[in-house]
């Protein structure tokens, strides 16, 4: 009976940690970094699609799209210009080089990465949402992506034209991070 219950633990017990275990990479549709999780795609080419799991109702959600109809063929998406909504990269920057050791960095950086993150900003500047799109080769881990969501959510603040925006709940805008600029500190390191 001893024997059956050693048997027992041994078999059961890694299989309950490995539910609860944090995840070192992006290769299953849903990863667990410290405290959240993250729905992963690989619908780019070469690239992973990540988002939080409780976060991205904003993208999916028909009934939550932006109403703003096109001004004119030139605007046909509407997007963003930088005169109609802009955030100071240099706090987005600070955000990476607080998240990342100068050795992490570099490695990041030999990686040639570029991470492109994505944002779902209300009328008042405020970030909703953080999506991250990267390559499929890179050694980002959750982890970091779960440190870098969180303080991106709660430090970027986006300055918005809200004539240009008024029939919307929110829009779409983002960042382009360079990692090797990064880590050479140069500048247009986060467009």
């Amino acid at each position: 009976m001893k024997n059956l219950l050693s048997l027992l633990c041994i078999i059961i017990l890694p299989g309950l940690y490995s539910c609860y275990a944090q995840d070192t990479s992006f290769t299953k549709a849903v990863v667990h970094a410290d405290k959240q999780s993250y729905d992963v795609s690989g619908a780019i080419l070469h690239h992973k699609y990540v988002q939080n799991t409780k976060r991205h109702n904003y993208n999916v959600d028909p009934a939550s799209l932006p109403k703003t109809k096109p001004v004119d063929n030139s605007d046909l998406y509407n997007r963003p210009t930088p005169k109609d909504a802009y955030t100071d990269n240099s706090v987005v920057a600070q955000i990476f080089y607080d998240t990342f050791s100068t050795q992490r960095l570099q490695k990041l950086a030999n990686e040639d990465l570029i991470l492109q993150v994505g944002y779902s900003v209300d009328l008042q500047g405020n970030i909703l949402d953080v999506s991250f799109v990267f390559p499929n080769n890179t050694s980002l881990r959750p982890v970091e992506i779960e440190k870098l969501e969180n303080r991106l959510q709660k430090e970027v603040k986006y300055k918005i034209n809200n004539k240009v925006y008024k029939n919307d709940r929110y829009i779409l805008v983002g960042n382009i991070v360079t990692f090797r600029r990064l880590a050479d500190h140069t500048a247009n390191a986060i467009r």
